[in-house]
């Protein structure tokens, strides 16, 4: 699929390494990697029946009619088996896509440096895009290697095995509803219009100019929570999974701070675009319609993690007793 066709050339400032780095290579390595530790992993695992055969006894199970019904360990590894087998390569070709992003962007500030003020303007027409885009991609970058880890390996070293998988239709939908591809699916009914950078406002005066600058800087102020919200996780970061309770960082005070400062980066980097729109006389007010179904479908998605936890780990019920509120101190 084109959206998991992300292609990175590295470069240094003016000089290309000659390397190219595309989704299915970085896949495929990484298969490789798997293949030869796990012979070691199987040799000194002491687990009498290992995710994969189990998930293969379910399959033969589901699709034969015979050797009896799956238990419930084995639909637990065959989900477990479907959230890597669907999350491994979109957070692989995530992580791709934002080494490129923080690379090219950082050469191309380290270029703009480097030049006489003619060329500076026609390089970069607005130098602070660039260090906001440059900002954001730091964030995200740390933001993704918790989930690179968590997908890629699961145990008890890490703390972060497995203790149960989601297994409700509504679970599933509300998540991978914001997962490429079936986002893009959402996306296509409910379309929202922004950017993340807000440019300057034509025609506000200086007014215009602390407006901006202060809907960018509490957008990336709310990106940064949202990215500590993630890294909080540790290595437990996953979708669709328990691995234990995380009480440390932002999750102390609600139960999802990163859906939170996620949707709250996203209004104050819509309210820009709202603010362009009347400017220039153009309609905005289907896309804040369309980003608040969005925010109905990441509330949701709280909502059916949290049954998920309190279903299977009593430790989440005393939790969520100690931390009563999911979004807002006090009041949500």
């Amino acid at each position: 699929m084109r959206s998991f066709a992300n292609l990175w050339e590295p470069q240094i400032v003016g000089h290309y390494l000659g390397l190219q780095i595309s989704t299915k290579a970085f896949w495929r390595s990484f298969v490789y990697i798997y293949a030869v530790a796990l012979i070691p992993y199987f040799l000194v695992n002491h687990d009498r029946y290992g995710k994969g055969f189990l998930t293969l006894v379910g399959l033969v199970k589901c699709f034969t009619n015979r050797f009896g019904i799956v238990t419930h360990e084995q639909k637990q590894a065959m989900l477990s088996t479907g959230v890597k087998f669907f999350f491994v390569p979109f957070i692989l070709n995530a992580f791709l896509a934002h080494c490129r992003t923080l690379n090219y962007k950082i050469v191309d500030l380290c270029r703009w440096l480097k030049m006489d003020d003619f060329d500076k303007a026609h390089f970069i027409a607005d130098v602070y895009a660039l260090y906001f885009q440059i900002a954001l991609a730091v964030l995200y970058f740390v933001e993704i290697v918790p989930f690179v880890v968590g997908y890629l390996v699961e145990s008890r070293m890490l703390n972060n095995k497995t203790k149960s998988v989601e297994d409700t239709w509504s679970g599933w939908f509300f998540c991978l509803a914001c997962y490429a591809p079936f986002n893009s699916a959402v996306a296509s009914f409910f379309t929202t219009n922004y950017s993340e950078y807000i440019p300057a406002f034509q025609g506000l005066g200086q007014f215009g100019v602390v407006l901006q600058i202060t809907l960018n800087v509490a957008a990336l102020l709310s990106v940064a929570a949202y990215v500590s919200a993630s890294v909080s996780l540790g290595w437990k970061a996953s979708n669709l999974t328990s691995r234990g309770v995380v009480k440390s960082g932002l999750y102390k005070y609600v139960r999802h701070p990163s859906y939170l400062f996620k949707n709250v980066a996203w209004w104050l980097f819509s309210i820009g675009f709202a603010i362009h729109s009347v400017i220039a006389e153009k309609p905005f007010v289907w896309h804040l319609i369309a980003l608040a179904v969005w925010n109905w479908i990441y509330y949701r998605r709280a909502l059916t993690e949290e049954l998920h936890l309190a279903r299977t780990d009593p430790e989440y019920l005393t939790y969520m007793q100690n931390v009563p509120y999911r979004f807002i101190p006090r009041i949500l």
